[in-house]
């Protein structure tokens, strides 16, 4: 049998918010932080979600560049 801590279900729901497109400052207030990082941390974006985010930029792109700027 697989335990379930409750910190488990805290980083579940704060991923689940974010890949339904829940914003940073919503994201913060719905897991009670007061510190931006400690939302980041917990609620990271899934790989799976990444990759199909990339993929997406692959095709409707048929010829990406790159743009490099210098600053000054």
């Amino acid at each position: 049998m697989t335990s379930v801590r409750v910190h488990d279900l805290h980083y579940t729901f704060g991923m689940r918010l974010r890949a339904q497109g829940v914003g940073l400052e919503n994201r913060q207030d719905l897991l009670g932080h007061y510190a931006e990082r400690m939302t980041t941390h917990n609620s990271r974006a899934d790989i799976q979600r990444l990759v199909e985010c990339v993929e997406f930029f692959c095709r409707t792109n048929e010829k990406p560049e790159l743009t490099l700027v210098k600053c000054a």
